[in-house]
């Protein structure tokens, strides 16, 4: 069941949808008896069946009981229409599990948030109640104002309840089934995947999983399905913690380990035990060290030695346009490495040791024991030890010897067929241009970029990271192999590939391709090619990247498949490569002006180059020129037929975008993931159809996901961050920042948001930190002029609009873009009540003609705010005749400004039945906010608090669309307040505007319109 902003349950409003997991639907809501914000766990209809209702109410009047810090308190329970839920505290901040994501934890924050949690579970066990699913995702961590958080354990009762479901649906844990449940079962006690009777010290067990993973960055017991889980945790003990982090403290380490015994009466007897031995482990002053998964030791390059025989090289399918002026020499073999035999451990007879699942593992070799070797000889053996003995020092050196052998010859044999599994990252690096033709820079790896990513089996991050993550002044031409790994390493690929062209003559080059692997810098190949004219040079980069692709693992008929000539993915036209690499430095910089420029010289180098006019078009629609990008996918069509799999994806998915339908355009990308599933900007665009259409919650996981293939990715961090501001993750915004910026890639007017709606700018100097790193680029400034009208400081932010605006009016590839601005300056000015300074932005960009439907929308409601409902009808007028057709404008644009128009009109009750008609992606910030005006005009005070309490909890959102809407909601709670007569609610209203508003300026006083 669906359950949108104003539905009722009991006496709780829906205000947002939170999340849906394997037990039901999580809500945001208000209590609009209290006035308090409130999460609603709304249960699966098939919890609800005889037997198991009983057993909720039972277990989760158990939870209500408990009334602890480190617990998520119960308020209430109730059911309607057959559907059970439970109201719980609203909590901000993420859970354990996002919070892991973000990187390593430092040894004083795992034992702070695991003494925490123990008391949590000493106060739960003490009352009888047993939680049964410890997990990160079950643990919530709240911001505190001195940078540390507040452990939340989640769902007590619940895990009960799920069981109690799958035994009465006789449904078995799956022991084939993949993801959830081998999620779930990863952090389950042993005599809980046994299924017998639990105790407390099966949480302990679960509490141990969680730190290790939290020590380590990895669960104890690994398996693609719950059945290899069940084995390594029935029968194994997890790996080491020191193999994986060597700064954790002993005293930690053995604490972990004993919460992991098999044997429970081996564990910690109680949380309440455990608790003490965390607490005094918390207070030793030493405890600082940052836990992380170390990575291999750096291993400086050396001189392969040369193998004399010649080696067979793969077949690769044949192209369309070969050219007679390209020779190739390849070698794909790995070099014969030095290896000492002495340097192989003995095997051990007492257990069978684990190996990694890397393909540069030595094999594992099972010892076979007297019984499976058969009797012949079994009395001689019984009755002689010592000849026992020798016989198995005998069999371990033999082993041992032939598993020298043997990976003596895979190291110098092994077919690179297997080498690069579909997840290792592959980082293009650099192609040092050593022949002294400055055009020439950065070609060669772009265009290998683009030929190596149309495989569909690959994980390939284009060269712009290389260069985002350069120390500052290096070149990428004057670096060498070694520092082009050691970036490649940092930035966590797993694969580098590195090349130099050099001039052989005039015009003729040679051009040379390595692809070696980051942790033992081991080369999968190398190639070759003779170019004996400067025009040949792409034509050498696609035999060279076709050749890759074989040597990689991929199979001849995939390559053929999906290659396509560089004449026809993208150009044969050197300037306009060069050009598309200045664009996306440019883009990568927050300079859309000289992206947008370079862009335009690229498609006027080659007019038929559909892949950066493609780029270029989802370029302006991030910066809001949506007629000049329409204006190119329409231009780029034509074409299509002749492009890669991903650009025709790429402009059907932008062509529903840019015309209002992003949830055709989410359906697209969706599919376009399920062909290419390891293409980033497929995740990006799924991302943003689904925020864009209002969903910001499903959008989540595409988001991560493109994040998670490619962290580097301006696109993928910006669609990440904008989806963590509509959830309200404000943390995390600033985290992701933090962590981009050490590789180069930085949004600091992205930073600044994130920083202010967490609270820490609360004086002059705070804010220059947080302003200061912002440049003249309009990115940043678009976010800066956002942050300076939320926060009352509207002259500052009119000079802010007005130079990004009189920026982007400079290049024709963005001007649209300014128009879009000025609307929106002009929309918060009328907010605040100046209407004369709103209609100095009006006047300055009169026609609609070129105008968004998002432009006419916010014009007309600046119009209708300031009295001017001639013009706001106007906009009216051009939305049903120009835009009527696209989804955006019918289902929210229009009800909306009709609402607005009525309004004014003196008709609320009309205005109320158009806004419930309304859907979209800010349908949870201007709607409810014109519903609490409309019921403001009808004295209905109640149902307009929580309307307006509605645009405060969806903060993130209304700051998405750079509005003031939120600080305009708390003036507005604060005077609803105030006409009730609430003068203790109204007074605290008030405090909270004006420490939002406490920079603005001396001359704003506000009258709200």
């Amino acid at each position: 069941m669906q359950f949108p902003p104003g539905y009722r349950l009991g006496p709780y409003e829906v205000t947002g949808h939170l999340g849906t997991g394997g037990m039901g639907t999580v809500l945001r809501a208000v209590d609009t008896r209290l006035h308090r914000e409130v999460a609603i766990k709304v249960l699966h209809t098939d919890l609800a069946m005889p037997g198991l209702r009983e057993r909720f109410l039972r277990e989760a009047r158990a939870a209500s009981s408990l009334n602890h810090p480190n617990i998520c308190t119960v308020y209430d329970i109730g059911e309607q229409h057959g559907e059970l839920y439970m109201v719980m505290e609203l909590l901000h901040g993420e859970t354990l599990k996002d919070t892991l994501e973000h990187g390593a934890l430092s040894t004083e924050t795992v034992i702070d948030i695991a003494r925490q949690i123990a008391d949590a579970l000493a106060a739960a066990h003490s009352n009888g109640i047993i939680h049964r699913d410890i997990k990160p995702a079950n643990i919530f961590l709240v911001p505190r104002p001195n940078g540390t958080h507040q452990g939340k354990v989640l769902d007590f009762g619940l895990a009960k309840m799920e069981t109690a479901y799958r035994e009465h649906s006789r449904l078995s844990m799956g022991l084939t089934t993949m993801g959830a449940t081998v999620g779930t079962v990863a952090y389950m006690s042993p005599e809980q995947a046994k299924g017998e009777t639990l105790d407390a010290r099966s949480d302990l067990f679960s509490l141990g999983a969680v730190l290790y993973e939290m020590v380590t960055g990895t669960v104890p017991f690994h398996g693609a399905t719950s059945a290899i889980v069940f084995v390594e945790l029935l029968s194994n003990d997890p790996p080491p913690i020191r193999d994986w982090n060597k700064n954790i403290p002993p005293e930690l380490d053995q604490v972990i380990y004993r919460l992991l015994e098999k044997d429970r009466t081996n564990r910690y007897q109680n949380a309440a035990e455990l608790y003490r031995v965390l607490e005094r482990l918390f207070s030793r002053p030493q405890i600082s060290a940052q836990t992380e998964k170390p990575k291999t030791p750096p291993i400086e390059p050396e001189e392969p030695n040369v193998r004399d025989r010649k080696l067979p090289s793969r077949q690769v399918p044949s192209r369309t346009s070969q050219s007679s002026s390209v020779s190739s020499k390849r070698t794909s073999l790995p070099p014969r490495p030095s290896i000492q035999i002495e340097a192989v451990e003995p095997l051990s007879l007492a257990h069978t040791q684990k190996t990694s699942s890397n393909s540069s593992a030595i094999p594992h070799s099972r010892v076979v024991t007297d019984e499976s070797a058969g009797h012949i000889h079994e009395e001689t053996y019984a009755n002689n030890h010592d000849s026992r003995i020798r016989i198995y020092t005998i069999v371990i050196i033999f082993i041992a010897v032939l598993l020298a052998i043997g990976f003596l010859w895979w190291r110098t044999h092994a077919s690179s067929a297997s080498i690069v599994a579909a997840t290792d990252p592959i980082q293009i690096t650099t192609i040092e241009n050593l022949t002294g033709d400055g055009t020439l820079n950065g070609i060669s790896a772009l265009a290998l970029e683009l030929q190596i990513a149309q495989s569909p089996k690959f994980n390939v991050r284009g060269e712009s990271n290389f260069r985002n993550a350069l120390p500052l002044n290096s070149q990428p031409n004057a670096m060498g192999a070694a520092a082009a790994r050691e970036i490649a390493q940092k930035l966590g690929a797993a694969i580098y590939i590195y090349g130099t062209l050099t001039s052989v003559g005039p015009q003729q080059y040679k051009l040379s391709v390595e692809a070696i692997r980051v942790d033992d810098n081991r080369r999968i190949a190398t190639e070759e090619e003779q170019v004996i004219h400067r025009q040949s040079l792409l034509a050498a980069i696609e035999h060279i990247a076709q050749h890759l692709r074989a040597d990689f693992g991929e199979a001849d008929a995939s390559i053929a498949a999906s290659n396509v000539p560089l004449a026809l993915s993208a150009t044969l036209s050197l300037p306009a490569f060069q050009s598309l690499q200045q664009a996306r430095s440019a883009w990568a910089a927050g300079d859309y002006v000289s992206a947008g420029a370079a862009y335009r010289q690229a498609l006027s180098a080659d007019p038929n180059f559909n892949f950066a006019r493609i780029e270029l078009a989802f370029m302006q629609l991030q910066v809001g020129a949506e007629p000049a990008a329409k204006a190119n996918l329409q231009a780029a069509a034509p074409l299509l037929n002749k492009g890669t799999t991903a650009e025709k994806f790429e402009l059907q998915a932008l062509t529903k975008l840019v015309s209002g339908d992003p949830a055709a355009s989410a359906e697209i990308a969706r599919q376009w993931t399920e062909q290419r599933p390891s293409d980033a900007q497929a995740y990006v665009i799924f991302a943003s159809g689904l925020r864009l259409s209002g969903r910001f919650t499903d959008a989540e996981q595409p988001a991560r996901t493109a994040l998670s293939l490619n962290p580097f990715s301006v696109n993928a961090i910006s669609q990440a961050e904008r989806n963590m501001l509509a959830l309200n993750r404000f943390e995390s915004i600033v985290q992701t920042e933090e962590r981009s910026a050490r590789f180069g890639v930085h949004h600091p007017g992205m930073q600044l948001l994130g920083a202010y709606s967490l609270g820490r700018i609360n004086d002059p100097s705070e804010q220059h930190e947080y302003i200061a790193p912002i440049g003249k680029h309009v990115r940043d400034q678009m976010h800066l002029a956002t942050y300076q009208d939320n926060t009352g400081q509207l002259n500052a932010g009119a000079l802010t609009w007005n130079a990004a605006a009189d920026a982007l009016a400079t290049e024709p590839t963005t001007a649209s873009a300014a128009i879009s601005l000025r609307q929106t300056a002009a929309l918060n000015r009328a907010m605040a009540g100046d209407c004369a300074a709103a209609h100095i932005f009006l006047t300055r960009s009169a026609n609609i003609g070129e105008m968004s439907a998002t432009a006419i929308f916010h014009r007309g409601l600046a119009a209708v705010t300031c009295g001017d409902t001639p013009t706001a009808s106007a906009m009216e007028s051009a939305l049903q005749s120009r835009f009527t057709h696209e989804p955006v404008a019918a289902m929210y644009l229009l009800p909306n400004l009709s609402a607005a128009i009525a309004l004014a009109s003196g008709s609320p009750d009309r205005a109320l039945a158009l806004l419930s008609t309304a859907r979209g992606p800010a349908s949870t910030t201007l709607t409810p906010y014109l519903r609490a005006l409309a019921h403001l005009s009808l004295h209905q005070y109640d149902v307009a608090l929580v309307s307006f309490q509605t645009v405060l909890t969806n903060r993130g959102v209304a700051m998405l669309t750079n509005t003031i809407l939120y600080p305009i909601a708390q003036r507005r709670l604060a005077e609803t307040y105030a006409a009730m007569g609430d003068k203790s609610n109204a007074s605290h209203a008030y405090a909270e505007f004006a420490k939002t508003w406490s920079h603005a300026d001396r001359n704003v006083a506000p009258k709200l319109r």
